[in-house]
């Protein structure tokens, strides 16, 4: 495991926030992870939760998101 996932693992499982259950839970947490909190660091937890949930509809990992017009983001 690495140490990012059991850092993860420990705030899950310590804090058990609603955001934290939505950051990326399943596959490819850890690109979910940091676009959420590059998103969260803009805006309060409630926003941050609906557009993630609106994003990863549309892009699931780096590569979606390198391929994506600014314009549609």
């Amino acid at each position: 495991m690495y140490k990012f996932e059991r850092l993860l693992e420990i705030l899950f499982t310590k804090l058990k926030t609603a955001s934290l259950e939505n950051l990326g839970v399943g596959n490819n947490k850890e690109f979910k992870v940091l676009i959420s909190g590059i998103l969260s660091t803009r805006t309060r937890d409630e926003i941050t939760e609906k557009v993630s949930k609106k994003l990863y509809n549309v892009i699931k990992n780096f590569d979606d998101l390198d391929k994506i017009k600014v314009e549609d983001l």
